[in-house]
């Protein structure tokens, strides 16, 4: 699974995941309700196959350590930044 398959909302919720925010920090940070970050991360669990939130930040961070980062517009970590 690639970080590319998301959407750019569903990038900035993993960042915000990997950073340990809580649904409810998420929405307020992107100024949304909390229930559509919950739909934005049920996306994101159907499209990496797993029913767990720990495992979703595991498979964003090796996803980010292979790739490089989300992007720019989502505030993404450098190549060799720790995560």
């Amino acid at each position: 699974m690639s970080l590319e398959m998301l959407s750019e909302r569903e990038r900035q919720i993993a960042l915000l995941i990997v950073k340990g925010l809580t649904n409810k920090a998420i929405a307020k940070e992107l100024g949304v309700a909390e229930g559509t970050v919950k739909v934005h991360l049920r996306v994101m669990y159907q499209k990496f196959g797993i029913y767990r939130r720990a495992k979703l930040a595991v498979e964003i961070q090796s996803e980010l350590r292979s790739s490089g980062g989300l992007g720019k517009d989502t505030g993404a970590l450098p190549r060799n930044q720790a995560i």
